[in-house]
């Protein structure tokens, strides 16, 4: 168990470190620390992750060997890190006057978490290995790297289910189970929910180091009061929470960046880094990494920052490329063929793109399945906006803003150009998928959506505004003042 524990803790710890020369703030800066600790969580067993693959790949079944060179591995680049880490300033948050209505909240959302957990800890006595999807395909690949030996490579064998995919998770979970000497159930559960939660938390200290505290609190009202997303990621040990969670911890850096007054490049390499891992969790993470560069160049055109965005997306892209370069070496050499591309041809294609029958099916069925998975969000968050408000961004927290909330149309799109040229059945891969890719993106709209509106500080400080004297001159030449009241910014 100690070996469990020290090959789990030493990655995040070095990841820890690498985020503190990426993400700015002093060390009292609870929104800045709470940022990295999430951002270090899924770096940390991510990167592990690769380095396992790699070991496996290049060297053998992994042994003795590899986890004794693992752990001083991780414990040099802690020990440099550690010499080398920036000194953080002894500077805190501006305290608001009072805090009653973020303590109300902040009680709400322990409720809220303590329910979630006993939840999903019920629900994974009943069900230990998740739901079919985890044990027929992550699990299942998983058991091949820890137990194959020199057979690890059959984890790629056509007679599995889509032995295309990327291995992340399925590396993740074998690497525990290589440091734990034994294929524990609980391990895969564990992992699930340490995305997830992970995911949470990083929705919540990305939109409170934009926005405030009270900001950040409700977006983790409304990611752990949703139990489709809890259920999925604590209970079904599917990869679709992992993947959602690099989604979000690519869009959070990149959107502070743009939000940030003295910004650091580290911060585009990270998110670079995390779409990176994105495409290494799952095949729809190579659909996230076209959206976003896509959307990142289109960001900058509309705001006429060319110049400048052409150098970030460099940065961008030194990021992404070790990730890339293992997806690459993994597609080429290992996995087999995706049916979703190798089962197409030009004619039937053009047919399924013409009928009009499949483009009303797959409408209904985003719109169906958006309210199984947002439930009754789908109604209060529009209340909010309307209540809060559009929030004033500046030039540069625009273009932060924009590449965010693009990517997400550019991902929807994607979806829906995917099922419209589908060569399986297409109402059933309508329903036996669908809820899972907007799961994918629900993190990532809740963070944009926070963005977006305008939080209570903002409103507060607008409404004491709204009143102000104006001193004007009487007729006689004298001094008079009057109250006049403004109306509120438009939403």
């Amino acid at each position: 168990m100690i070996g469990f524990l020290l090959g789990l803790l030493l990655p995040c710890s070095a990841a820890w470190l690498l985020t503190g020369r990426c993400v700015p703030g002093g060390a009292r800066d609870r929104a800045a620390l709470g940022l990295r600790a999430s951002l270090a969580v899924g770096l940390g067993t991510g990167l592990s992750a690769a380095t396992y693959f790699l070991w496996t790949l290049v060297v053998g079944s992994p042994g003795v060997v590899y986890r004794w060179v693992e752990l001083l591995g991780w414990t040099t680049l802690i020990v440099v890190g550690w010499i080398f880490r920036p000194r953080l300033r002894e500077t805190g948050e501006p305290q608001p006057s009072d805090q009653s209505p973020q303590r109300w909240l902040a009680s709400a959302l322990g409720v809220v978490v303590v329910v979630a957990m006993t939840t999903t800890i019920c629900e994974s006595i009943v069900e230990p290995y998740g739901d079919w999807n985890a044990w027929s395909v992550w699990n299942a690949r998983a058991k091949f790297l820890f137990l194959g030996d020199d057979d690890w490579r059959r984890a790629f064998s056509p007679a599995l289910q889509h032995p295309d995919y990327p291995l992340l998770l399925s590396a993740t979970v074998a690497r525990a189970w290589t440091f734990l000497k034994t294929d524990a159930a609980w391990v895969s559960w564990l992992m699930g929910n340490l995305f997830m939660w992970s995911a949470i938390a990083l929705a919540s200290f990305g939109v409170a180091r934009a926005k405030g505290r009270t900001q950040g609190i409700l977006a983790a009202l409304v990611l752990a009061g949703n139990m489709a997303f809890v259920h999925s990621g604590g209970v079904q040990q599917y990869a679709d929470v992992p993947l959602a969670y690099f989604m979000l911890a690519t869009l959070v850096p990149l959107t502070l960046h743009d939000f940030e007054t003295n910004p650091r490049k580290g911060l585009i390499f990270l998110a670079g880094l995390c779409a990176g891992l994105a495409a290494w969790t799952k095949n729809e993470g190579a659909l996230f990494l076209v959206a976003l560069f896509a959307a990142r160049g289109l960001a900058g055109v509309l705001e006429r920052r060319w110049r400048r965005e052409a150098r970030e997306l460099l940065w961008l892209f030194a990021g992404v490329l070790p990730m890339l370069t293992i997806l690459v070496v993994q597609k080429t050499l290992l996995a087999s063929a995706n049916k979703m591309v190798s089962e197409q041809d030009f004619a039937t294609t053009l047919r399924r793109i013409a009928d009009g029958s499949r483009h009303l099916e797959i409408l209904q069925a985003f719109d169906v399945t958006a309210w199984e998975v947002a439930h009754g969000f789908l109604i209060v968050l529009p209340v909010v906006a309307l209540l809060l408000g559009r929030s004033r961004l500046g030039p540069l927290r625009r273009t932060g803003y924009r590449t965010a909330w693009l990517v997400l149309a550019f991902m929807l799109a994607g979806y829906y150009c995917i099922y419209l040229v589908t060569p399986y059945d297409l109402t059933w891969h309508l329903q036996t998928s669908l809820n899972r890719l907007l799961v994918q993106l629900w993190p990532s709209g809740v963070f944009i959506f926070f963005l977006a509106i305008a939080s209570p500080e903002e409103v507060l400080t607008r409404s004491d505004k709204s009143h102000e004297v104006t001193v004007h001159p009487s007729r006689s030449g004298a001094l008079s003042a009057s109250t006049s009241t403004r109306m509120p910014a438009s939403v």
